[in-house]
């Protein structure tokens, strides 16, 4: 009768654990989680060449049962499968904003063919040839076509860097920072005299140091030994502003105001350091590309740096980088900068990387674009709200500068 009784229970057992389910047993150890990104591939095992055996779409929850070197076991199709972790995230306040945003720019449905003329849409025109037209927000989407200087593109939407137009009938994307609005090219010179005046005015109210062209040294300074910047003209940037938000983070931090929370530091210690700088702009309103760089190239400028924060539609991206336009002088300002950036802060770097951002381009002088941390990863956001990182990124830009013009 006891072996009968063992038999049974043995292959009651054995039904158990062979029963193509999530086993209940972990239950207690089970996370849930939920996929960051859309056509998540599932795998039948911890390896990006195992077999495809499904896919996750944004917002979709995950059952956690064991984690394996940046993997996560999970049941699909009630069959064991594994997902890529740096996919998925808890769906704790702190990104939900992410989530919904992210969710949204990917909702593919039929409607999303027919172009709505109705909607509030705004216009804008190309500012750089062979502009790549994108089939999502990101520079590793395919390329569904090209958009040449001069062609105008109908924004209906914005995020994260980029705009919704529509191409061929079907809905397309478009990095936001090669466009202009319309008629900014003939208007650049006839506003720019009145909007540098008010920008300087502003900043003389604002500072005890009286900035103006006329007091610019016309002659290249030099940097001594003790690392002065006397009689250097530098050019601050703070990008976006007014009706330009910039990139949208976490719990809709703005990026035109992030990045104004740390101009300050960066312009008195250059100032401290003997530099003459000079802000195209220093409070929130809009500001054109030609226009900074019109401010730029009118003064006697030794250099131009333009201050932005990222973003990315997935949070685990992160880091800091530093933008150039092409080789020589605009290469050594920018793996200067980058350089210390990367000796004084703890973020990733994610090095020097050659951009043809428009201020870049039409810039007269060595000029960089630094991209100071993401603003939708949490970590980076974390740290980059904090004075002591404030502090760094001041030390580090102003040593950036004063070690390019020293190496000349």
């Amino acid at each position: 009768m006891r072996v009968l009784f063992s038999s049974a229970t043995i292959a009651i057992i054995s039904l158990f654990l062979f029963t193509p389910f999530a086993p209940s047993v972990f239950a207690e150890k089970v996370k849930t989680y939920e996929a960051g990104t859309s056509n998540l591939n599932v795998r039948s095992s911890p390896s990006h060449d195992a077999p495809i055996i499904g896919k996750l779409q944004i917002g979709d929850q995950v059952r956690v049962f064991q984690k394996s070197f940046g993997w996560v076991q999970t049941y699909y199709g009630g069959k064991k499968a594994w997902v890529a972790s740096q996919y998925l995230f808890q769906p704790d306040s702190k990104t939900k904003a992410i989530i919904q945003v992210a969710s949204t720019q990917n909702q593919t449905t039929k409607s999303q063919n027919k172009v709505d003329y109705s909607e509030k849409v705004e216009m804008y025109e190309v500012g750089t040839s062979n502009l790549n037209v994108r089939f999502s927000p990101s520079h590793d989407a395919p390329i569904i076509g090209k958009l040449q200087i001069g062609d105008q593109v109908r924004v209906f939407q914005k995020s994260f860097g980029w705009v919704q137009t529509y191409y061929g009938g079907k809905k397309a994307w478009i990095a936001s920072q090669y466009l202009l609005q319309p008629g900014s090219k003939t208007k650049a010179i006839a506003q720019v005299a009145s909007s540098t005046q008010k920008s300087i005015k502003k900043e003389q109210n604002k500072k005890t140091e009286t900035i103006s062209r006329n007091n610019f040294d016309n002659n290249k300074g030099q940097a001594t030994k003790n690392g002065s910047l006397k009689g250097y003209n530098i050019v601050i940037d703070p990008g976006h502003g007014g009706r330009d938000s910039g990139a949208i983070g976490i719990n809709g931090v703005l990026e035109k105001e992030t990045i104004m929370s740390i101009v300050d530091s960066v312009v008195d210690r250059l100032r401290k350091s003997g530099a003459n700088v000079i802000l195209t702009r220093n409070s929130d309103h809009f500001i054109s590309l030609q226009d900074r760089v019109y401010i730029s190239n009118s003064y006697n400028t030794h250099a131009f740096l333009s201050l932005h924060y990222n973003a990315h539609p997935l949070i685990g991206i992160q880091g800091l980088e530093t933008h150039y336009y092409s080789g020589g002088e605009n290469y050594a300002l920018a793996s200067s900068l980058q350089s210390k950036l990367e000796q004084y802060t703890s973020l990733e770097s994610r090095g020097v990387k050659e951009s043809n951002y428009f201020v870049l381009r039409e810039s007269e002088v060595p000029s960089a674009l630094i991209e100071l941390g993401f603003i939708t990863n949490p970590n980076d956001l974390s740290i980059i709200q904090t004075e002591g990182y404030q502090n760094s990124i001041s030390e580090a830009i102003s040593d950036g500068v004063k070690k390019y013009f020293r190496d000349k």
